[in-house]
């Protein structure tokens, strides 16, 4: 007979039979039910009053609790990590709307979200606090107020982040955070020339470093 039971609870092993007058369990115990909360293989040997005897097994299976450990954010991707690497023991959602078999999810906003995991075995629904940002590939600081500035859509929801530009030759020439979020193309009060400028981006201290460039068009 098997059974299942969500980490951190325990399951009911019932061997209650009519005319059956003693029971003995591979546990020690001599009552007609058990209660287990270690995943195994149980035994009992039921007897019944003409004295015949027969052996009932179990076997219990332990079905991890649900635990989200980590949001993968690549872009506007987000992919939802399980702590049991069993994904298709649950549902998701992205800010508790629209659950799918799916953990990944496409064409998010900018900014922060919460990532729900619901289990399909009834052993509860975990979130994860995420944010989504945004690098952008060009950017010109024209005046038609549109692309403008450099910025990372979402900066505002991170943080520890710190993004340090520089030009082709390795010269800083800005550095932007919460505070000071946008690059406008000038240095020193002067317009710099159109080509391709690099980043470094420390999103936060357990985040990797991420380096790329980006052009500045004119």
């Amino acid at each position: 007979i098997a059974v299942t039971f969500c980490e951190g609870t325990s399951v009911m092993l019932n061997a209650i039979s009519a005319d059956v007058i003693s029971y003995e369990w591979s546990t020690g115990e001599t009552t007609p039910s058990i209660t287990v909360s270690q995943a195994g293989t149980y035994s009992v040997v039921l007897t019944n009053s003409s004295g015949c005897s027969a052996t009932r097994s179990y076997t219990a299976t332990v079905v991890s609790q649900t635990d989200i450990i980590n949001v993968r954010v690549n872009n506007t991707t987000a992919t939802i990590e399980m702590a049991d690497g069993i994904f298709s023991n649950y549902e998701y959602a992205i800010d508790n709307a629209n659950y799918q078999n799916n953990n990944v999810f496409y064409n998010l906003t900018a900014g922060e979200h919460t990532a729900y995991a619901k289990s399909f075995t009834g052993c509860g629904i975990d979130t994860y606090n995420f944010v989504v940002y945004i690098i952008p590939r060009f950017f010109s600081p024209n005046g038609d107020n549109i692309n403008d500035v450099f910025t990372i859509e979402g900066m505002h929801a991170l943080t520890d982040a710190n993004v340090t530009i520089f030009d082709r030759y390795g010269k800083i020439i800005t550095v932007l955070n919460r505070s000071n979020p946008f690059w406008d193309g000038s240095f020193d009060g002067k317009k710099l020339p159109a080509t391709d400028y690099w980043y470094h981006i420390i999103i936060d201290h357990d985040t990797p470093e991420i380096k790329g460039h980006f052009s500045l068009i004119r």
